[in-house]
């Protein structure tokens, strides 16, 4: 199985669209993640109307790649403090060939979960940007 993680970035589209022609390439299926940060001022079980709300509408989007390419796939919305624990559980959890995330633009503190995930993930990781 290979999945996408996306947090409603401009590179969800790009993300989902790698991922859906890698899975269809691989005769595999794809499991979309949506990752919602949770503040430390929540519990992170609570669910957010207004985060909950973007990222089904996020993945409503990005449904239609896979959709359109006649791929077996499934969504699912996440609640993490952390968006690097919680792709590399997604990694430990599920049976994956590989995954594919978005490289972070200009962000110091993203760039250091990428890197915690490629160190730790049992996965193969595929990094996309826009940024060139």
């Amino acid at each position: 199985m290979w999945a996408a993680v996306i947090d409603g970035s401009k590179d969800d589209m790009e993300v989902v669209s790698i991922a859906s022609k890698l899975a269809v390439y691989a005769k595999s299926k794809l499991k979309i993640y949506f990752i919602v940060n949770i503040t430390r001022k929540f519990p992170v079980d609570k669910e957010l109307d207004k985060e909950t709300n973007i990222a089904e509408l996020r993945l409503d989007e990005v449904e239609a790649i896979p959709s359109g390419m006649k791929l077996s796939y499934q969504s699912e919305i996440i609640q993490a403090r952390s968006k690097g624990s919680a792709i590399l559980n997604i990694t430990l959890q599920s049976n994956l060939e590989s995954l594919v995330v978005a490289l972070p633009e200009n962000d110091l503190l993203d760039e250091k979960y990428i890197q915690y995930v490629i160190k730790n993930a049992k996965c193969k990781i595929v990094l996309c940007t826009n940024n060139l």
